[in-house]
Protein backbone atom coordinates (compact mmCIF):
# COMPACT_ATOMS: atom_id res chain seq x y z
CA UNK A 1 0.00 0.00 0.00
CA UNK A 2 1.52 3.38 -0.97
CA UNK A 3 2.29 5.78 1.86
CA UNK A 4 -0.05 8.71 2.33
CA UNK A 5 1.40 12.06 1.23
CA UNK A 6 2.64 14.25 4.05
CA UNK A 7 0.44 17.33 4.56
CA UNK A 8 0.91 20.00 7.23
CA UNK A 9 -1.98 22.42 7.70
CA UNK A 10 -0.76 24.15 10.88
CA UNK A 11 2.59 25.97 10.84
CA UNK A 12 3.88 29.18 12.39
CA UNK A 13 6.80 31.54 11.86
CA UNK A 14 8.58 34.18 13.88
CA UNK A 15 6.04 36.69 12.57
CA UNK A 16 3.71 35.38 15.28
CA UNK A 17 4.71 32.94 18.03
CA UNK A 18 6.92 30.59 16.03
CA UNK A 19 10.70 30.47 15.91
CA UNK A 20 11.38 29.75 12.23
CA UNK A 21 11.11 31.80 9.06
CA UNK A 22 9.00 30.96 6.03
CA UNK A 23 12.16 29.79 4.28
CA UNK A 24 13.11 27.57 7.21
CA UNK A 25 9.70 25.91 7.09
CA UNK A 26 9.94 25.39 3.33
CA UNK A 27 13.35 23.73 3.65
CA UNK A 28 12.10 21.51 6.48
CA UNK A 29 9.04 20.55 4.44
CA UNK A 30 11.17 19.74 1.41
CA UNK A 31 13.52 17.60 3.51
CA UNK A 32 10.58 15.71 5.00
CA UNK A 33 8.97 15.06 1.63
CA UNK A 34 5.93 17.17 2.46
CA UNK A 35 3.51 17.62 -0.44
CA UNK A 36 1.27 20.37 0.96
CA UNK A 37 2.08 22.95 3.63
CA UNK A 38 -0.22 25.72 4.84
CA UNK A 39 1.23 28.76 6.57
CA UNK A 40 -1.04 29.62 9.51
CA UNK A 41 0.56 32.34 11.60
CA UNK A 42 -1.70 33.74 14.31
CA UNK A 43 -3.81 36.55 12.90
CA UNK A 44 -3.85 40.09 14.26
CA UNK A 45 -5.65 40.53 17.60
CA UNK A 46 -7.34 43.46 19.36
CA UNK A 47 -5.26 45.45 21.81
CA UNK A 48 -7.59 44.39 24.63
CA UNK A 49 -6.45 40.77 24.22
CA UNK A 50 -2.73 40.99 23.39
CA UNK A 51 -1.43 44.48 24.03
CA UNK A 52 2.19 43.29 23.98
CA UNK A 53 1.79 41.66 20.53
CA UNK A 54 3.24 38.36 21.75
CA UNK A 55 1.15 35.91 19.76
CA UNK A 56 0.09 37.51 16.49
CA UNK A 57 1.11 39.11 13.22
CA UNK A 58 0.58 42.76 14.09
CA UNK A 59 -1.49 44.79 11.68
CA UNK A 60 1.46 46.87 10.48
CA UNK A 61 3.40 43.73 9.56
CA UNK A 62 0.69 42.14 7.39
CA UNK A 63 2.12 43.47 4.06
CA UNK A 64 5.65 42.34 4.96
CA UNK A 65 4.25 38.99 6.08
CA UNK A 66 2.69 38.41 2.66
CA UNK A 67 5.85 39.45 0.83
CA UNK A 68 7.95 37.08 2.94
CA UNK A 69 5.53 34.27 2.13
CA UNK A 70 5.78 34.96 -1.60
CA UNK A 71 9.60 34.86 -1.43
CA UNK A 72 9.39 31.51 0.35
CA UNK A 73 6.93 30.22 -2.24
CA UNK A 74 9.47 30.99 -4.95
CA UNK A 75 12.07 29.08 -2.96
CA UNK A 76 9.69 26.13 -2.70
CA UNK A 77 9.24 26.13 -6.45
CA UNK A 78 13.02 25.90 -6.88
CA UNK A 79 13.96 23.27 -4.29
CA UNK A 80 10.72 21.27 -4.04
CA UNK A 81 8.50 21.64 -7.11
CA UNK A 82 6.17 18.96 -5.74
CA UNK A 83 5.46 21.05 -2.62
CA UNK A 84 2.33 23.21 -2.66
CA UNK A 85 2.75 26.13 -0.26
CA UNK A 86 -0.50 27.85 0.72
CA UNK A 87 -1.06 31.21 2.41
CA UNK A 88 -3.32 31.23 5.44
CA UNK A 89 -3.85 32.34 9.01
CA UNK A 90 -4.85 30.76 12.27
CA UNK A 91 -7.75 32.96 13.31
CA UNK A 92 -8.75 33.09 16.95
CA UNK A 93 -12.49 33.08 17.52
CA UNK A 94 -13.84 35.32 20.28
CA UNK A 95 -17.11 37.14 20.80
CA UNK A 96 -17.67 39.67 17.99
CA UNK A 97 -14.53 38.77 16.04
CA UNK A 98 -16.14 38.19 12.63
CA UNK A 99 -15.69 41.63 11.00
CA UNK A 100 -12.17 41.98 12.37
CA UNK A 101 -11.08 38.55 11.13
CA UNK A 102 -12.63 39.23 7.72
CA UNK A 103 -10.65 42.47 7.46
CA UNK A 104 -7.29 41.28 8.78
CA UNK A 105 -7.27 37.97 6.89
CA UNK A 106 -7.96 39.40 3.44
CA UNK A 107 -5.83 37.54 0.91
CA UNK A 108 -5.68 34.31 2.90
CA UNK A 109 -6.48 31.13 0.99
CA UNK A 110 -7.06 29.16 4.22
CA UNK A 111 -8.59 30.30 7.47
CA UNK A 112 -7.80 27.88 10.30
CA UNK A 113 -10.16 28.57 13.19
CA UNK A 114 -9.13 28.15 16.81
CA UNK A 115 -10.01 29.14 20.36
CA UNK A 116 -7.43 30.15 22.96
CA UNK A 117 -9.31 32.88 24.83
CA UNK A 118 -12.57 32.29 26.70
CA UNK A 119 -14.97 34.87 28.07
CA UNK A 120 -15.17 38.62 27.56
CA UNK A 121 -12.54 39.88 25.05
CA UNK A 122 -12.92 43.49 26.16
CA UNK A 123 -13.20 46.52 23.88
CA UNK A 124 -12.21 44.84 20.62
CA UNK A 125 -13.35 47.89 18.62
CA UNK A 126 -10.64 50.05 20.22
CA UNK A 127 -8.10 48.94 17.61
CA UNK A 128 -5.53 46.34 16.68
CA UNK A 129 -2.75 45.57 19.11
CA UNK A 130 0.33 47.68 18.51
CA UNK A 131 -1.45 50.50 16.70
CA UNK A 132 -1.33 54.13 17.78
CA UNK A 133 -3.86 55.12 20.40
CA UNK A 134 -4.30 51.65 21.87
CA UNK A 135 -1.68 51.89 24.58
CA UNK A 136 -4.25 52.55 27.29
CA UNK A 137 -6.91 50.07 26.21
CA UNK A 138 -8.12 48.22 29.29
CA UNK A 139 -7.43 44.51 29.61
CA UNK A 140 -10.47 42.49 30.70
CA UNK A 141 -8.43 39.53 32.00
CA UNK A 142 -7.75 40.92 35.46
CA UNK A 143 -6.71 38.47 38.20
CA UNK A 144 -10.27 38.25 39.50
CA UNK A 145 -11.90 37.88 36.07
CA UNK A 146 -13.48 34.87 34.37
CA UNK A 147 -11.84 35.51 31.00
CA UNK A 148 -8.43 35.16 29.42
CA UNK A 149 -6.01 32.80 27.69
CA UNK A 150 -6.43 29.18 28.75
CA UNK A 151 -3.01 28.04 27.50
CA UNK A 152 -0.84 30.65 29.20
CA UNK A 153 1.01 28.78 31.92
CA UNK A 154 2.35 32.05 33.35
CA UNK A 155 -1.15 33.30 34.18
CA UNK A 156 -3.63 30.71 35.39
CA UNK A 157 -6.21 33.00 36.93
CA UNK A 158 -8.99 31.82 34.61
CA UNK A 159 -8.41 28.21 35.72
CA UNK A 160 -8.38 29.25 39.35
CA UNK A 161 -11.51 31.43 39.12
CA UNK A 162 -13.68 29.22 36.90
CA UNK A 163 -12.46 25.88 38.12
CA UNK A 164 -11.30 23.10 35.87
CA UNK A 165 -14.74 21.94 34.80
CA UNK A 166 -15.80 25.53 34.16
CA UNK A 167 -12.86 26.12 31.80
CA UNK A 168 -13.55 22.87 29.95
CA UNK A 169 -17.22 23.71 29.50
CA UNK A 170 -16.53 27.27 28.34
CA UNK A 171 -13.88 26.07 25.90
CA UNK A 172 -16.11 23.41 24.36
CA UNK A 173 -18.96 25.89 24.04
CA UNK A 174 -16.77 28.53 22.36
CA UNK A 175 -15.14 25.97 20.05
CA UNK A 176 -18.59 24.86 18.88
CA UNK A 177 -19.62 28.49 18.36
CA UNK A 178 -16.48 29.00 16.27
CA UNK A 179 -17.50 26.04 14.11
CA UNK A 180 -20.87 27.70 13.49
CA UNK A 181 -19.46 31.19 12.96
CA UNK A 182 -20.27 33.11 9.79
CA UNK A 183 -16.52 33.04 9.07
CA UNK A 184 -16.99 29.43 7.89
CA UNK A 185 -13.47 28.37 8.79
CA UNK A 186 -11.85 25.95 6.35
CA UNK A 187 -10.73 23.80 9.29
CA UNK A 188 -10.68 23.97 13.07
CA UNK A 189 -7.52 23.57 15.15
CA UNK A 190 -6.88 21.58 18.32
CA UNK A 191 -10.26 20.79 19.87
CA UNK A 192 -8.15 19.23 22.65
CA UNK A 193 -6.27 22.42 23.60
CA UNK A 194 -8.10 22.42 26.93
CA UNK A 195 -6.17 19.23 27.75
CA UNK A 196 -2.89 21.15 27.74
CA UNK A 197 -2.53 20.79 31.50
CA UNK A 198 -4.48 17.54 31.85
CA UNK A 199 -1.49 15.62 33.21
CA UNK A 200 -1.25 18.00 36.12
CA UNK A 201 -3.88 19.24 38.54
CA UNK A 202 -5.85 20.82 35.68
CA UNK A 203 -8.08 17.98 34.63
CA UNK A 204 -11.68 17.35 35.68
CA UNK A 205 -12.45 14.42 37.93
CA UNK A 206 -16.06 13.79 37.06
CA UNK A 207 -17.19 11.96 40.18
CA UNK A 208 -19.60 12.82 43.01
CA UNK A 209 -16.56 14.03 44.98
CA UNK A 210 -16.56 17.11 42.76
CA UNK A 211 -19.57 18.37 44.67
CA UNK A 212 -17.75 17.97 47.97
CA UNK A 213 -15.20 20.72 47.28
CA UNK A 214 -12.50 18.26 46.23
CA UNK A 215 -11.09 20.40 43.40
CA UNK A 216 -7.41 21.31 43.83
CA UNK A 217 -6.99 24.70 45.41
CA UNK A 218 -5.43 27.65 43.56
CA UNK A 219 -1.86 27.29 44.93
CA UNK A 220 -1.84 23.58 44.04
CA UNK A 221 -3.04 24.35 40.51
CA UNK A 222 -0.45 27.06 39.98
CA UNK A 223 2.52 25.10 41.30
CA UNK A 224 1.63 21.87 39.49
CA UNK A 225 1.14 23.59 36.13
CA UNK A 226 4.24 25.77 36.31
CA UNK A 227 6.42 22.82 37.26
CA UNK A 228 5.16 20.75 34.38
CA UNK A 229 5.36 23.24 31.51
CA UNK A 230 8.15 25.33 29.98
CA UNK A 231 7.92 29.06 30.82
CA UNK A 232 6.69 30.05 27.39
CA UNK A 233 3.34 29.73 25.70
CA UNK A 234 3.79 27.92 22.38
CA UNK A 235 0.55 27.47 20.48
CA UNK A 236 1.61 25.76 17.31
CA UNK A 237 4.29 23.68 15.72
CA UNK A 238 6.86 25.27 13.43
CA UNK A 239 7.98 21.95 12.01
CA UNK A 240 6.45 20.12 9.13
CA UNK A 241 6.31 16.59 10.47
CA UNK A 242 3.05 15.16 11.80
CA UNK A 243 2.40 15.89 15.45
CA UNK A 244 2.32 13.05 17.97
CA UNK A 245 -0.99 12.04 19.44
CA UNK A 246 -2.43 14.16 22.18
CA UNK A 247 -1.99 13.28 25.81
CA UNK A 248 -3.87 10.46 27.42
CA UNK A 249 -7.55 11.27 27.37
CA UNK A 250 -9.22 12.31 30.59
CA UNK A 251 -12.99 12.03 31.09
CA UNK A 252 -14.65 14.68 28.98
CA UNK A 253 -17.50 16.81 30.31
CA UNK A 254 -20.80 16.16 28.65
CA UNK A 255 -21.79 18.79 26.13
CA UNK A 256 -23.88 18.99 22.98
CA UNK A 257 -21.90 17.68 20.04
CA UNK A 258 -21.75 19.89 16.93
CA UNK A 259 -21.09 16.88 14.74
CA UNK A 260 -24.78 16.27 14.23
CA UNK A 261 -24.87 19.36 12.04
CA UNK A 262 -22.14 18.47 9.59
CA UNK A 263 -22.55 18.83 5.87
CA UNK A 264 -20.60 17.90 2.80
CA UNK A 265 -17.91 20.44 1.98
CA UNK A 266 -18.45 22.38 -1.25
CA UNK A 267 -16.47 21.31 -4.27
CA UNK A 268 -13.40 23.34 -5.12
CA UNK A 269 -12.43 23.99 -8.70
CA UNK A 270 -8.82 23.32 -9.53
CA UNK A 271 -6.71 26.41 -10.10
CA UNK A 272 -8.89 28.88 -8.25
CA UNK A 273 -9.56 29.83 -4.68
CA UNK A 274 -12.92 31.43 -5.43
CA UNK A 275 -15.04 28.74 -3.86
CA UNK A 276 -18.51 29.42 -2.47
CA UNK A 277 -18.70 30.18 1.22
CA UNK A 278 -21.53 28.02 2.64
CA UNK A 279 -24.17 29.09 5.10
CA UNK A 280 -22.89 29.21 8.71
CA UNK A 281 -24.15 25.84 9.87
CA UNK A 282 -20.96 23.83 9.58
CA UNK A 283 -19.00 22.33 12.39
CA UNK A 284 -15.52 21.53 11.11
CA UNK A 285 -13.76 18.59 12.61
CA UNK A 286 -10.15 17.75 13.42
CA UNK A 287 -7.57 16.90 12.56
CA UNK A 288 -7.12 19.83 10.23
CA UNK A 289 -7.40 18.89 6.56
CA UNK A 290 -6.06 21.22 3.93
CA UNK A 291 -8.47 22.22 1.16
CA UNK A 292 -7.59 21.42 -2.40
CA UNK A 293 -4.77 23.90 -2.98
CA UNK A 294 -5.04 26.33 -5.87
CA UNK A 295 -2.45 25.65 -8.52
CA UNK A 296 -1.51 29.29 -8.83
CA UNK A 297 -1.43 30.19 -5.12
CA UNK A 298 -3.77 33.13 -5.66
CA UNK A 299 -5.62 34.28 -2.54
CA UNK A 300 -9.35 34.13 -2.02
CA UNK A 301 -11.22 37.27 -3.14
CA UNK A 302 -11.53 40.03 -0.57
CA UNK A 303 -14.90 40.03 1.25
CA UNK A 304 -17.55 42.38 0.01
Amino acid sequence: MPACPLVDCHTHTSFSDGHASFEDNVRAAAAAGCRVMVSTDHLTLPASMDANCEVQVVEGDLPAHRLAFEDARKLAAQIAPELTFIYGFECDWYEGCEPLVEHWSQGAVVRLGSVHWIGNPGDIAAGAAGTAGTEDVARPDTPDSLCGWIDDDTNLHVWENLGVRGVWECYVDDWCRACESSLNFDAMAHPDLVMRFSRTALHPTLTPRRFGSRWPNAPTIRVAALRSRPPHRARGSTITTPRPGCCAASPMPRCPSPLARTRTAPATSAGTSARPRPTPTTAATGPSISPTPPANGNPRPSPN
